[in-house]
C-alpha cells in the first residue's frame, strides 16, 4: 500500500514539476518570438528591396552573387545563397534568384524544384515553411567508397571486392 502512495505522490511531484518547467519556457520564448518578429520584419524589407522588377545597379551585392552562382548546379547555387544571407536560406527568394542567374526557368513548379533540391542536397535544417538554415560544415554527411587492394596489388572499390566479378559464359 505505501509503494503505491509513493507512486502516487512522485507522479503528483513530476506532474507539478513539468507543468511549471513548460511555464518557465513558455516566459523564455516570449523574447524569442518577438525577436523572431523583427527578423521576419527586416528579412521582408530585404525581399523587397531584392525585388527582380526593381533595375539592380552592377555593384549591388545581389548583382555580385548573381555573378557568383551563374554557372553553378542548383544545389551549389543555394548552399552559395545560403553563405551569402548568413546561413540562412529562404525559398522563395532563392528561387528568384537561381532564375534570375539562369540556373533554372520559371515553370509552374518551380518552387518545387527548389524545395526538392534543399531536401536533395542534405545541407539544410527546416526552420519554418519555406525557411531553412545551413548546417554546419562537420555534420554533413558524405558516403564514399573505400578503395581497396586486391590480392593482385590492384585497386579497386570496395563494392567490387565484395563481389568479385565472374567470367560471362
Amino acid at each position: 500500500m505505501e509503494n503505491n502512495e509513493t507512486k502516487n505522490q512522485t507522479i503528483q511531484y513530476l506532474t507539478a514539476l513539468k507543468r511549471q518547467l513548460f511555464e518557465r519556457r513558455e516566459r523564455l520564448m516570449r523574447p524569442i518570438t518577438e525577436l523572431d518578429k523583427q527578423i521576419a520584419g527586416v528579412v521582408s524589407t530585404i525581399g523587397l528591396l531584392l525585388d527582380s522588377s526593381r533595375p539592380i545597379d552592377d555593384a549591388s551585392p545581389r548583382t555580385v552573387l548573381l555573378q557568383k552562382i551563374k554557372g553553378m548546379t542548383q544545389p551549389m547555387a543555394l548552399v552559395e545563397i545560403a553563405k551569402y544571407n548568413d546561413g540562412a536560406l529562404n525559398a522563395q527568394e532563392a528561387k528568384a534568384l537561381m532564375i534570375h542567374a539562369g540556373i533554372m526557368r520559371q515553370t509552374k513548379n518551380s518552387a518545387s524544384i527548389v524545395h526538392s533540391v534543399i531536401a536533395r542536397t542534405g545541407r539544410f535544417v527546416r526552420t519554418g515553411r519555406g525557411k531553412y538554415r545551413l548546417k554546419p560544415a562537420s555534420s554533413t554527411v558524405s558516403v564514399k567508397t573505400p578503395i581497396v587492394e586486391d590480392a593482385g596489388g590492384s585497386a579497386s572499390a570496395g563494392i567490387m571486392q565484395q563481389w568479385p566479378q565472374k567470367p560471362v559464359q
